[in-house]
């Protein structure tokens, strides 16, 4: 299976953890379910460091910036004390569906990422369900790092809108390498829009209990329906995050 090219990389931030390929987190003003391994180089130089960085020069929408992957971010979870969920429907009508319609067209050309990419403000009942969520795809020291580097991009399709945003959202984290390139780590898929749902609460969690994993019994995973595409991403491995500071 293709690898990943060999390169060593730097978050953008305050404070750094690091991937052992190792990346850095930047700082702008501003129950974990097994998942299968990818095939990912063997001694990866990467490492997810923290580099300060000016959030002024940031777009309000569109961040210039290489787009990667965070090897575990095509798993799917599901917490039900938070009514989230981001497993995927094995029944006939999935492809060709929103969701569908939308992964592979990230998968296609990354720089969807790119657009309309806003930072992420939260807070009350909401940051417990962002701590945790995030926390089932990288390890907590390095969430508490880079909590100030997350942004959040939304996929649109011709279906499922709200209003004039993507239902699917793409949770990043905005980050530097050793050069200072910026790049976007996608961390997590939120297809649901479970996140930070909006709306009437009954809504939101009908949508939960429609896709949540109970309900679907054999309910696929991001890895499971889009593996051989992954595998040609950039990818970079959740337990090489440093957490000690730069």
């Amino acid at each position: 299976m293709p690898r990943p090219s060999k390169k060593t990389m730097w978050p953008m931030s305050r404070s750094e953890p690091s991937f052992k390929a190792s990346i850095t987190a930047s700082s702008a003003k501003q129950t974990k379910l097994d998942a299968p391994k990818v095939n990912l180089r063997e001694n990866s130089n990467v490492k997810i460091r923290r580099y300060a960085y000016d959030g002024t020069r940031l777009n309000a929408h569109n961040v210039e910036a290489d787009v990667v992957f965070l090897d575990d971010s095509f798993k799917s979870v599901d917490l039900p004390d938070h009514h989230y969920t981001n497993y995927l429907s094995n029944e006939l009508g999935f492809a060709g569906s929103y969701v569908d319609v939308a992964v592979r067209q990230l998968l296609a050309d990354t720089s969807v990422i790119n657009k309309e990419c806003k930072p992420i403000f939260y807070r009350g009942k909401n940051k417990q369900r962002f701590h945790d969520v995030v926390c089932s795809y990288m390890p907590e020291e390095a969430f508490e790092k880079f909590q100030d580097d997350f942004r959040e991009t939304d996929l649109q399709t011709k279906d499922a809108q709200i209003d004039s945003r993507g239902l699917f959202r793409v949770i990043v984290l905005y980050l530097l390498d050793d050069k200072m390139n910026p790049k976007l780590l996608v961390v997590e898929l939120d297809p649901y829009h479970l996140m930070f749902p909006v709306g009437d609460e009954r809504d939101w969690q009908k949508r939960y209990v429609q896709y949540s994993s109970k309900r679907l019994d054999t309910g696929n995973s991001f890895h499971d329906v889009y593996e051989s595409s992954f595998l040609k991403m950039e990818v970079w491995q959740h337990q090489d995050f440093e957490t000690s500071l730069q």
